[in-house]
């Protein structure tokens, strides 16, 4: 664990190693199995899952076809839409 103090609150305050904070996001989208667009399961190659590019925090997947026709997609936590 990595501590540091907080001079301006007076308090410790645990602060996660970088890695932790990757590996926690890793869990999350892998989380996903099911295409944001269409709803179909991710099972096919050319499949994708990744997170929001604009939170980084809700994790986003897209199947093949929706990936090539364009289909559009929104982020559950911050409602970013992209193609």
């Amino acid at each position: 664990m990595f501590w540091r103090d907080s001079a301006a609150m007076g308090e410790a305050i645990y602060t996660a190693p970088s890695f932790a904070r990757e590996s926690v996001i890793a869990m999350a989208v892998r989380a996903v199995d099911t295409c944001n667009s269409c709803g179909t399961r991710l099972l096919t190659r050319g499949s994708v899952v990744f997170a929001c590019p604009s939170c980084g925090g809700a994790p986003i997947g897209r199947c093949p076809q929706c990936r090539d026709q364009g289909v559009h997609y929104a982020c559950g936590s911050c409602g970013y839409a992209g193609p």
